[in-house]
């Protein structure tokens, strides 16, 4: 609304015939579409006035009438967006039943807006009358013309004015042009110069960009100095230069200088650092990219003294045009040099030569980058030549199949000898390898999978032979349609090679390695059997054969169950089976089942997160997170409560648990070894112990002897803690006598080595000699019952053979899995061992199938 109200230059005034022609063609329109009433409304801010009105009975517009802008008119609307508008019942239409033309019976308008030339408002021309005139609007185009007719009238009253006030300005001023012909003289003669230079600068730029077209980076430098030679002809300086700015923006260097002569050599490198302040030329020029004067002393040092006197043909005035390319700050610049003083540029001048310098330094960048290509495309050539690596592409749309330089060596070709098809590039390939190839690409373009990569042979002209790898991957367009493939193509012939004679190698090694343990088993186990292990005392039977077992187990990663007498030394049984594993690096952590609270033991196995239950103030780390890549022995575990021994399964079955207040399941690889002095069996039996939990411990279940099974064992350990103790308790016992030593070998030791032990760190206390005392009587041991036992049972398991205890193991193994050595559920499984290993065992202890009966 504010721009209808605000007032229009004024304009001139419609000549009377004109104002006579528009009311006659404005009575003819109303008599062709038998309307009640037109109008022109001119626009007289801020009211509307009726300019012309037609001459019929019914028209209640007369002219001179005026509406103010205020009402809501129908020509206010048309004035405001300055298009057509028609209303074919106001009565029906709430934006205009309070229509001042209503309540004057005109309920239909037409109206179209009339333009000044200057696009501002002259008014309408507008036809009204008091019901739907279908007439009016189908000739609407008709009255659009009309329109434009009276719109070419004020288009031609403005010219008029307009030539009229130049006559008027042209004579008012005639005799003043008069006075100035002698300067306009001088002003043409001054363009005619600066259309010279203007045509110059163009003829200079196509001559550039023609001569830096094609042109070899070898000739860049020398088209640059013989064009910024021209330049210094046609201003007329002594030298033109262009610069790059260093990275600490005080300093540029000069990349190319004109040929006019020798350079001075102190125009090379210049300063533009402000000798009192150092940025200030920097900001404006690197930062701000503003052309700058320079004094030559300023930006380098006075030229030399002559006679007390400056050289007469010193540089004394410098210009630099700052040249940004890619915008930011100016990396580049442009300088003239100049023997006289020149304060200011012209801008032209100043816009032209930045032109010229950004071609300059487009074209030494263009050149560096295609000098960067060129290497990066060597060394990719070289890295593929020495990798056996080439790239190929496949155009599906046009066919067209582009090899590097390394493929065509891999297929033994020239480019001249192929065909730059796919069709061609499969005859090089042995006819399987073609039909892999040609359904692997089929499978590719018809899945939704867009990689491949596969190995095959192909064919050299001279009958060679290779195997390459070949990846790939399709390019789809817009529409997900295959456009092209790209890929590469990795010869491996070597690698294939040296790999089946790896392979060779590998069988010969592994056949000589099964044949040297099939002669040699036995010999290398007796030498370890031999050597006791630190911290285990005793040569009897009953211990090598224990140590036997573990040495077999150990390197793996199953259960033990260890089973046996309290005081047997389970615990350090177990830790020796750690200390022969692979894990002897992790972890081992001893859990002693039965020393711990019921309440606190499943906290203590799983650990808990903080606030799990009352008292629990900090996260805590279970034992078998603790254990994790190690192992973890399970002391007492008949000791654990029902609940308990399922959780205890779900851990050996999945390696997985949850603390205590936590969801989230924790993973663990944990070696486990248990250990009871318990019948697990009974328990089993007795619904006390889970059978399910049974099974899964007793994968390798392992009996410690008692101590009195291996009497032969108890001088040895008397001497090892003897020995012990006496460094303990500072004592220089020597001597055990041998009544001693009988007393304890006929004791039955109910506590096994822990009584022992116990027995002798008490005679060593009590002992003030070089001799051992005891200190207190040991009861022999009862020889009826025993001797009883020994004599009507077998030969105890301590005091046998140790080949005869393997022999009936390994028979028993059999017995058990069928006499099946080998594969799954097999013997050689079960015990732990190679199945050739084992056929050794069998031969050497005489062990056959027996015969079928």
């Amino acid at each position: 609304m504010k721009d209808v109200f605000k007032p229009t230059k004024e304009k001139p005034d419609l000549p009377e015939e004109m104002q006579a022609k528009w009311q006659r063609i404005l009575d003819a329109f109303v008599e062709i579409l038998e309307v009640r009433a037109a109008a022109i409304m001119k626009f007289d801010p801020p009211r509307l006035r009726v300019f012309l009105s037609s001459k019929t009975p019914e028209n209640p517009f007369r002219m001179g009438d005026r509406w103010s802008l205020h009402e809501r008119l129908y020509c206010l609307k048309v004035l405001q967006q300055k298009s057509r508008l028609l209303v074919p019942d106001a009565l029906n239409d709430p934006e205009w039943e309070q229509n001042p033309a209503v309540s004057l019976g005109m309920t239909y308008y037409l109206g179209f807006p009339l333009i000044w030339p200057d696009e501002t408002n002259f008014g309408t021309i507008c036809f009204f009358d008091c019901r739907d005139n279908k007439k009016a609007t189908q000739l609407e185009s008709m009255i659009a013309e009309l329109r434009e007719l009276f719109e070419g009238d004020l288009q031609m009253i403005t010219t008029t004015q307009k030539r009229e006030n130049f006559l008027k300005e042209l004579l008012r001023h005639r005799d003043f042009l008069r006075g100035m012909v002698a300067q306009q003289t001088a002003e043409l003669k001054k363009n005619k110069e600066m259309l010279d230079e203007r045509v110059w600068f163009d003829n200079m730029v196509s001559d550039v960009s023609a001569a830096f077209l094609n042109l070899p980076p070898e000739k860049l430098d020398e088209e640059i100095a013989r064009a910024l030679t021209k330049i210094c002809r046609f201003y007329r300086v002594d030298h033109c230069g262009l610069f790059k700015v260093f990275k600490d923006h005080r300093q540029i260097h000069c990349i190319n200088i004109d040929q006019q002569g020798t350079p001075q050599q102190d125009l090379i490198n210049l300063s533009i650092a402000h000798p009192e302040n150092p940025l200030t030329y920097s900001l404006r020029l690197v930062e701000g990219g503003e052309p700058f004067n320079f004094s030559a002393p300023e930006v380098f040092s006075p030229q030399p003294m002559v006679d007390g006197a400056a050289p007469e043909k010193a540089t004394k005035t410098i210009h630099m045009i700052p040249l940004r390319i890619g915008g930011g700050q100016a990396r580049h610049m442009i300088g003239l040099f100049y023997q006289g003083i020149i304060n200011e540029w012209p801008v032209a001048h100043i816009r032209r030569l930045r032109i010229l310098g950004e071609i300059f330094v487009e074209a030494i960048l263009q050149s560096h980058a295609h000098e960067r290509l060129v290497r990066s495309e060597k060394r990719l050539a070289d890295a593929q030549r020495i990798a056996h690596l080439g790239s190929w592409e496949w155009d599906l749309t046009s066919g067209a199949f582009e090899w590097s330089d390394e493929v065509y060596r891999i297929f033994g070709l020239q480019r001249h000898e192929f065909n730059q098809t796919y069709e061609a590039a499969l005859a090089y390939l042995p006819p399987d390898d073609r039909a892999l190839v040609q359904e692997e690409l089929n499978k590719l373009l018809a899945s939704s999978n867009h990689e491949f990569a596969l190995e095959h042979r192909l064919v050299r002209p001279d009958g060679g032979e290779r195997v390459v790898y070949t990846r790939g991957e399709v390019i789809l367009d817009a529409n997900g349609k295959p456009l092209r493939i790209f890929g590469t193509i990795h010869d491996i012939t070597k690698g294939k090679q040296a790999e089946k004679k790896l392979q060779q190698a590998f069988e010969e090694i592994k056949g000589l390695k099964e044949k040297m343990e099939a002669e040699n088993i036995y010999l290398r186990e007796e030498i370890q059997l031999k050597n006791n292990p630190p911290n285990h005392v005793g040569s009897s039977n009953a211990i090598k054969y224990v140590l036997y077992k573990i040495d077999q187990v150990a390197h793996t990663s199953t259960t033990v169950l260890l089973t046996g007498e309290t005081g047997t030394g389970k615990n350090l049984f177990a830790r020796y089976i750690h200390d022969k594993s692979d894990r002897r690096n992790k972890n081992f952590v001893n859990v002693n089942c039965a020393g711990l609270p019921p309440n606190l033991i499943e906290s203590e196995l799983f650990g808990r997160e903080k606030g799990a239950f009352t008292g629990s103030t900090v996260r805590q780390i279970g034992r078998f997170e603790l254990a994790d890549q190690g192992t973890i022995f399970l002391d007492e575990i008949g000791e654990l409560s029902l609940e308990l021994q399922a959780k205890l399964l779900k851990v050996i079955e999945t390696g997985e648990f949850e603390r205590l207040g936590s969801p989230h399941a924790v993973h663990v690889d944990v070696r486990i070894i248990a250990s009871s002095n318990r019948d697990l069996e009974a328990e089993v039996a007795n619904n006390t112990f889970r059978k399910d939990l049974f099974y899964r411990l007793n994968i390798f279940p392992l009996t410690i002897p008692a101590l009195r099974d291996r009497k032969e064992d108890i001088p040895l350990l008397v001497n090892f803690y003897t020995e012990k103790f006496n460094q303990t308790y500072h004592k220089n016992i020597k001597k055990i006598p041998v009544t001693i030593l009988n007393a304890l070998e006929n004791y039955d030791w109910p506590g096994n080595v822990r009584e022992l032990i116990n027995v002798v760190e008490r005679a060593v206390i009590v002992s003030d000699g070089p001799a051992l005392q005891l200190a207190g009587q040991i009861i022999p041991l009862a020889v009826g019952p025993v001797q009883e036992k020994i004599s009507i049972g077998a030969e105890p398991e301590g005091t046998k053979n140790l080949a005869e205890m393997e022999r009936k193991h390994i028979i028993r193994a059999l017995q058990e899995t069928g006499w099946k050595i080998e594969g799954e559920k097999g013997a050689a499984q079960f015990l732990g061992i190679n199945p050739s290993t084992m056929r050794a065992r069998m031969r050497k202890l005489g062990i056959r199938r027996p015969e079928p009966l």
